[in-house]
C-alpha cells in the first residue's frame, strides 16, 4: 500500500505558518534569540513540533491498524524490484513524503525560531519522528512491520530537503515533486473511498526537475518562455495495485520517464504584482510540491 503521509499534515503546517505570521511579528524582532518573541511564533514552534507528529500518528492508529499485533513485527520490504509489492513505488512515497513536510517544517521554524539555530535541529527531527513513528506503528501490525528500507527514503527526503534550505540556489535550479491522476480502475472499483487514493499506485508519478528558473534566480537575464519551463526525470509503475489485479492486470511494470513541463509555481508567482505576498506564497508554494502535468514526456519501459 502507497500509503503516502497524509496531505493534510503539509496543509495544516503550510496554514499555521500564515496563521502565525497574521499574528504580526515586529520588524525588529531579535531573531538571534532562541525562544519565540510573539504569540503567532510560539503557536508556530509548538503547532509544528507537538501539533504535526500528533496528526499523522492519531491518523495512523485509526487507519493503519496499528496495536492489532502484540509484538514487534520486522518487514523486509527490498526496494524497486518487480518482486516487491509496489516496484518502489512506495518508497519514492516515503522519499517525498519526507522531503515535503521538511520544507514546510523549515518555513514554519525559520518564522517561529528567526535565525536561531534551532531551526537546524527541529525541523529535521520533526520529519524523522513521522517517518519512525510510522514504523514503529507499522511493527505491531500483522499487515505492514518495520521497513528499514521505508526509513532510509524517509531520510534521503529529510536529507534532500534540508540540502535545498541550506542551498537555495540549488533548490531555485531543482525540485522533487508528485503528480496524481486517479486511474480509470480506481473509478470504477465499487468499494473505494476518498482515502483509498494513497493505493492508487498506478496513478502517481516521482519526478526530479531541472527549472530554468535557477538561472533567473542566480542573475541571468532568461526569456519568460524558458524561466516557465522544467526538464523531468521521473519513475511510476504500472500492474501492482488491487485494482490492478481487480481486473486481472498482473503485469508489474516499472518505467521512467523524461520530459518538459510547466514550471506552475513560477507563472503564478509572476503573476501577482506584490513579490513575497502571504497569498503569493499560499497559491504557488503548493506546486513546488506537487507537479501538474502539464508538457511532454517520453516513457522507457523497464520491464
Amino acid at each position: 500500500m502507497n500509503r503516502i503521509l497524509p496531505i493534510g499534515v503539509i496543509i495544516v503546517s503550510f496554514l499555521m505558518l500564515m496563521a502565525g505570521r497574521a499574528y504580526g511579528a515586529p520588524d525588529s524582532m531579535e531573531v538571534e534569540k532562541a525562544e519565540p518573541q510573539t504569540v503567532g511564533q510560539a503557536a508556530a514552534r509548538y503547532g509544528a513540533l507537538i501539533g504535526f507528529p500528533t496528526v499523522v500518528l492519531a491518523y495512523g492508529m485509526e487507519t493503519w491498524d496499528w496495536g492489532s499485533r502484540g509484538s514487534w513485527r520486522w518487514r523486509d520490504e527490498g526496494w524497486f524490484g518487480r518482486d516487491t509489492d509496489l516496484g518502489g513505488a512506495d518508497k519514492f512515497g516515503h522519499m517525498w513524503a519526507c522531503y515535503a513536510i521538511t520544507r514546510i517544517s523549515w518555513s514554519t521554524f525559520s518564522y517561529s525560531e528567526g535565525d536561531s539555530w534551532t531551526k537546524w535541529l527541529f525541523t529535521p527531527l520533526v520529519a524523522f519522528t513521522i517517518g519512525l513513528g510510522i514504523e514503529v506503528g507499522d511493527a505491531y501490525t500483522g499487515k505492514y512491520g518495520f521497513s528499514y528500507q521505508d526509513l532510509v527514503m524517509d531520510s534521503l527526503g529529510i536529507a534532500l530537503g534540508m540540502a535545498f534550505e541550506a542551498f537555495p540556489k540549488v533548490g531555485a535550479f531543482v525540485g522533487f515533486s508528485l503528480s496524481y491522476w486517479p486511474t480509470n480502475r480506481f473509478l470504477d472499483y465499487e468499494d473505494r473511498t476518498l482515502m483509498d487514493i494513497e493505493s492508487d499506485i498506478s496513478g502517481y508519478r516521482y519526478l526530479l526537475s531541472f527549472k530554468l528558473n535557477g538561472f533567473h534566480e542566480i542573475g541571468f537575464d532568461v526569456p519568460d518562455a524558458l524561466r516557465y519551463l522544467m526538464l523531468d526525470l521521473g519513475y511510476y509503475t504500472h500492474g501492482f495495485s488491487k485494482y490492478d489485479e481487480a481486473v486481472g492486470d498482473n503485469s508489474r511494470r516499472r518505467n521512467f520517464f523524461i520530459g518538459l513541463s510547466l514550471n506552475t509555481a513560477e507563472v503564478i508567482r509572476s503573476a501577482f504584482r506584490n513579490s513575497g505576498s502571504n497569498l503569493q506564497a499560499v497559491t504557488a508554494t503548493p506546486f513546488e510540491y506537487f507537479h501538474v502535468p502539464v508538457g511532454l514526456t517520453k516513457s522507457f519501459a523497464l520491464d
